[in-house]
């Protein structure tokens, strides 16, 4: 029997710490954000899908990156990871 995994989605946005001229995403932390399926909290950590990109520095605060929330534990069995 075949199982498909279920979606979760986002219901609270992370945020990224800044950055300084010329850093790599990967030295952005992540703070906030919120998991959920069916209204029930998923556990797993958030990652940068580019995370040696390095900021342009010219769109300071209004640039968009993306990351994806993978889901840890037995959640990692039922549900997709999660792209932002």
């Amino acid at each position: 029997m075949y199982w498909e995994k279920m979606k979760p989605e986002v219901s609270v946005l992370l945020l990224a710490g800044n950055l300084k001229y010329q850093e790599k995403l990967a030295l952005s932390p992540f703070t906030g954000g919120e998991v959920t399926y069916k209204e029930n909290k998923v556990t797993g950590s958030f990652r940068w899908n580019e995370p040696e990109l390095v900021s342009a520095g010219e769109d300071n605060g209004t640039a968009k990156y993306k990351a994806t929330f993978i889901p840890d534990g037995d959640s990692a069995k039922a549900l997709y990871p999660c792209r932002i």
